[in-house]
């Protein structure tokens, strides 16, 4: 009974060949259906043929030839993979296996690295797994955004980066407007093929609390991943890489610049409504003092037209750096002094 019961325990080897075997060797229809309805794993297809395909009753595609059609696949499967030759791996086995079977973008170098920190760790060093997957990667796109941002040490201007690839600026700037795909599509692809640990990465508690952040609240995390993982990135790509990773904090940003808050519901005022309508007032000598305390809670600036009440004071204060930033305009309270210095 034991040897009966262990014969048919799937083993990550064993469903990657059974995949792979469906994809070159099953029709269109049959392998579309068992992948959609995850019969796709040796003991999972060995059960719904015994079963006599339960359910394939209401499934016009699935009729009597596709049925002798996935029988004979199956009867083929056993022949060249017996699951004798699959002996079940232990979980460090199957880390490795499932780096090195899905994770192409890693070289044995990273690999190596990866588990070893695993090991040591009993968590994957993410921030260093995105950074080898931008630094493997032959996508030009990539490469362009990799050496903009500073994923591995000194930042290329735009005029920089136009020299090197010999692109026009206008190809340089639609480049660099994937950032945030690039690297949300990287985060992805690890997660899919390894796992996701960016919940072993945090902020301090009080940092946590802080209504908005600086770069300078990320400095002990950044200084003890950077060493940890041999990171080469500065602070301002690793807080990048926080924004689009651990969702801890949101990001507002105006021409080039950015504020980082902690508060539900600021996410919600639009800043560019509200930007398009004070750059339409005139300044004067004798201009009024603009009061952001009553723009701030003008519904025609929330989406939805809902004011987050516990979200305004967060917005009257980022509305206040970027005024300042953007018009060097100085604030008295609440006020902006829009009269001409």
């Amino acid at each position: 009974m034991e040897n009966k019961q262990q014969e048919y325990v799937d083993t990550p080897e064993r469903i990657d060949a059974l995949r792979d075997m469906m994809e070159t060797s099953l029709s269109f229809r049959a392998s579309t259906y068992l992948r959609v309805f995850e019969y796709d794993t040796p003991a999972k297809l060995k059960a719904f043929i015994e079963s006599d395909f339960p359910g394939t009753k209401r499934a016009r595609m699935f009729g009597k030839k596709t049925k002798a059609e996935v029988r004979a696949f199956y009867e083929e499967f056993e022949r060249l993979h017996p699951a004798e030759n699959y002996p079940a791996l232990s979980e460090r086995e199957t880390i490795e296996y499932n780096i090195r079977r899905n994770a192409t973008y890693f070289n044995e170098e990273n690999i190596r690295f990866i588990l070893d920190y695993y090991d040591r760790k009993n968590h994957f060093p993410m921030f260093y797994m995105v950074s080898a997957y931008f630094e493997n990667s032959t996508w030009r796109k990539l490469q362009i955004i990799r050496e903009h941002i500073g994923l591995f040490g000194e930042r290329k201007t735009k005029e920089q980066l136009m020299e090197k690839y010999q692109l026009s600026q206008s190809t340089i700037h639609d480049e660099l407007y994937w950032v945030d795909h690039a690297i949300r599509r990287a985060a992805h692809e690890i997660e899919k093929d390894i796992a996701n640990d960016w919940g072993q990465y945090t902020l301090a508690d009080d940092v946590l609390k802080k209504p908005l952040l600086s770069k300078e609240d990320f400095l002990p995390l950044y200084q003890s991943v950077k060493e940890a993982e041999h990171l080469r990135m500065d602070l301002e790509c690793f807080i990048e890489i926080c924004y689009y990773t651990l969702d801890l904090f949101g990001r507002v940003e105006q021409r080039g610049y950015y504020w980082l808050y902690t508060v539900d519901g600021v996410q919600l005022f639009n800043f560019d409504w509200f930007l398009q309508d004070f750059r339409k007032i005139p300044r004067k000598k004798s201009s009024e003092p603009f009061d952001l305390s009553e723009a701030c809670r003008n519904t025609e600036y929330w989406r939805n037209e809902k004011v987050v009440r516990k979200a305004v004071p967060t917005v009257i204060e980022i509305a206040k750096q970027i005024l300042w930033q953007l018009y060097q305009l100085p604030a008295k309270g609440n006020k902006i002094i829009m009269a001409k210095q």
